[in-house]
């Protein structure tokens, strides 16, 4: 699925549409392999949306949430954020480490050290996939950053990637998707922040890389 792509040609959304399932395929490879099981992604939601939009698209800025981001430099410069409500992070984190990861419930106080590391390693692969995918499609090299992940409200995480992002473009690519096992499905919002200069030269490399 795929919307608010006004001003974007036919050959930039198809490349748009190729960069989001390349990506969760290689997400779910990797994590199949962190893992050692069978693991499933489906095929995303991808928009291009205005920044001002990610914090109500994110819940109410007192929504509980994990929030990951990891900053990009090379050919792409800006960031990367994730964001899992906090049922769905300490239910991947449950996923990667089993019961050391989050001792029950859905809040923050849930999440034990060690289930914070694993959520920062799976920013990591989701952050390392999508970008592999961009590599693929466009030849541009970019280098992530480690992530940085915390447990916080909406407004206070966003607020974080504000700063971060300091002059950042005005849209996001934007991901939505869920990965399952057999016991478990969990969604997770995860967005692309390039910079002006950035964002221009990517959909422009996406436009040639479909001639």
């Amino acid at each position: 699925m795929l919307n608010s792509m006004d001003g974007i040609n036919p050959a930039q959304i198809d490349m748009i549409c190729e960069l989001g399932n390349i990506g969760a395929g290689n997400a779910a490879t990797a994590l199949s392999g962190l893992l050692g099981e069978k693991i499933e992604m489906s095929l995303p939601k991808v928009e291009i949306v205005p920044l001002a939009d990610i914090p109500s698209m994110s819940g109410s800025p007192d929504t509980p949430v994990v929030g990951g981001v990891v900053d990009m430099s090379g050919d792409l410069t800006g960031q990367i954020m994730m964001i899992l409500g906090m049922k769905e992070a300490c239910n991947m984190a449950g996923v990667v480490c089993g019961r050391g990861g989050a001792a029950g419930g859905a809040s923050a106080d849930s999440l034990t050290e060690l289930g914070m590391s694993a959520l920062g390693e799976v920013m990591n692969i989701l952050a390392g996939s999508y970008l592999s995918a961009i590599s693929s499609l466009t030849g541009l090299v970019i280098i992530p950053s480690i992530p940085y992940v915390c447990a916080d409200m909406v407004g206070s995480v966003l607020s974080i990637v504000a700063i971060e992002c300091g002059e950042a473009g005005d849209s996001a690519l934007f991901f939505r998707t869920s990965f399952s096992n057999v016991m478990d499905s969990i969604a997770c919002d995860f967005f692309l922040l390039p910079d002006r200069v950035s964002y221009k030269k990517l959909m422009d490399r996406l436009g040639a890389a479909s001639l």
